[in-house]
């Protein structure tokens, strides 16, 4: 996936016990806790949390012995768009279309996607994705070029539809 280190702003809170000279130490690592490894709308797909840049007091919650900070954290994350471009595993292949997982994303070629040039197949016991032009055949756990055509979170992760982008470039 497209991950790309980005400045992303959020409000934490520090419990009296922890204000200390590591209160720092502490907070980033409550923010580790707190993102690393989920997703969301606002933030995309958090895979790590690298360091605070700025932390300011906000205020002290109210009838509480908490402070609010105001902290922006530079994230490694990937936030899916229209139009990128990815290079990943296939997860199912049914008559239905090819499905794909990965992290926190989950993507579906429709069958009604597929251009001329692909068709599903069964193959014994399993569907296999055939490239009619050059007659590559895709199986489950292979890497298949995508192109994402829409997005849509939900809950903890993000669902896309998308085609199979036929030119790729590695690295993209």
């Amino acid at each position: 996936m497209l991950y790309e280190d980005t400045l992303l702003d959020t409000e934490i809170y520090l419990e009296t016990e922890h204000i200390n000279a590591n209160y720092k130490d502490y907070l980033l690592e409550k923010l580790k806790t707190q993102y690393e490894g989920t997703a969301s709308e606002q933030f995309g797909i958090v895979k790590s949390i690298n360091e605070i840049k700025m932390l300011e007091q906000k205020r002290i919650l109210d009838n509480s012995t908490y402070v609010i900070f105001h902290a922006t954290i530079l994230a490694h994350r990937y936030k899916p768009k229209k139009k990128d471009l990815l290079h990943i595993p296939i997860t199912k292949i049914t008559l239905y279309g090819i499905f794909i997982s990965d992290h926190q994303i989950r993507i579906l070629i429709p069958q009604a996607y597929l251009n001329d040039d692909y068709m599903i197949e069964r193959q014994d016991a399993i569907f296999i994705l055939r490239c009619c032009s050059s007659n590559k055949v895709f199986y489950e756990g292979d890497k298949i070029p995508v192109e994402i055509q829409d997005i849509k979170f939900e809950k903890n992760g993000f669902s896309c539809l998308a085609l199979i982008k036929e030119t790729f470039q590695e690295g993209l």
